[in-house]
């Protein structure tokens, strides 16, 4: 039983055999809200509690729960003892419009369209100066709006990025430094590095390397210096390193460094970050591309 009406689409439902008492909210359909004063009144609001109450209030009626809002109350169809959908009725008399969202989930769901679509053609009420161009207009121009939004999304989220490869992994998947600012930075980095190390004071025999610790490490190709993080140590003073700038890893062993060798933070300046990016370019659909092990550099970038 209706125990008391809210407003168009908002009551209170009585179960007696339960002896209990819900909110119910009528879904697929938005109608207006009474105001405490007249001029507060949304459109037609009035209107609609007047015909809502005078078909349901204190009658017996059947609902269908569909969903629960955030306040508790439950959400759904409410049928009149006639056995006629109050959802419908309110929309064809143009008293309420087609809440989307909540009538697309409704098993009335055509129903509530083709009540609103009546109301519209006839002009009742909400729909007194329905104009079907304008509302064709303006969702063109919604459509264009939100095409264009994706447009540039798409074309922000494409922007081109160039990089200089230092080291491959595997078929997809590689390392890599991005050209510009960062790249000019690393430069002088570099820079700062050799000079150090022509007249670095000499290092500690003692030195024993721990895992993560990040040092300055003499490659065995160029034998220039550059920032590396020890990957794993060994009792014979050797250690696998990961080089952040570059995402080469190399068995380096400290014992023949110990007049050059330094920790980072005694030397060059350590805060910029690793230039060296671990790349992914996806594989295509049923593509298998094989790879090859290697420690994570800081940062990802997936393209």
């Amino acid at each position: 039983m209706v125990e008391y009406v809210f407003n168009g689409s908002r009551f209170k439902l009585y179960v007696p055999k339960e002896s209990a008492k819900l909110v119910f909210v009528l879904s697929g359909v938005r109608v207006g809200r009474v105001g405490k004063s007249p001029e507060e009144h949304e459109p037609f609001a009035q209107e609609a509690l007047s015909y809502v109450s005078d078909k349901i209030f204190q009658h017996d009626v059947d609902v269908e729960i569909e969903n629960v809002d955030k306040n508790g109350g439950f959400i759904g169809t409410l049928f009149l003892p006639s056995g006629e959908n109050l959802s419908v009725l309110l929309l064809e008399n143009g008293l309420g419009s087609l809440h989307g969202p909540s009538a697309d989930q409704s098993i009335h769901v055509n129903q509530l369209y083709s009540a609103e679509k009546r109301a519209k053609a006839e002009h009742k009420n909400l729909w007194q100066h329905y104009d079907a161009e304008k509302e064709r207009a303006a969702l063109e121009e919604a459509k264009a709006a939100t095409a264009a939004a994706t447009a540039e999304q798409k074309e922000t989220a494409a922007e081109k990025l160039t990089i200089l490869p230092t080291e491959i992994l595997g078929g997809n998947k590689f390392f890599a430094q991005t050209v510009g600012q960062s790249a000019h930075q690393l430069e002088k980095l570099m820079e700062e590095f050799a000079q150090f190390h022509k007249s670095a004071p000499a290092g500690s025999s003692a030195f024993v390397p721990k895992k993560n610790e990040l040092v300055s490490a003499q490659f065995s190709q160029d034998k220039q210096w550059y920032r590396a993080r020890i990957v794993q140590g060994y009792p014979n003073k050797s250690a696998d390193v990961f080089f952040i700038d570059f995402g080469n890893v190399s068995q380096l062993c400290f014992l023949n460094y110990s007049k050059k060798y330094c920790a980072v933070g005694d030397g060059p300046s350590s805060r910029p970050p690793p230039a060296a990016c671990d790349l992914c370019v996806p594989a295509r659909s049923g593509q298998r591309v094989p790879t090859a092990r290697r420690p994570a550099a800081a940062g990802r970038v997936r393209l």
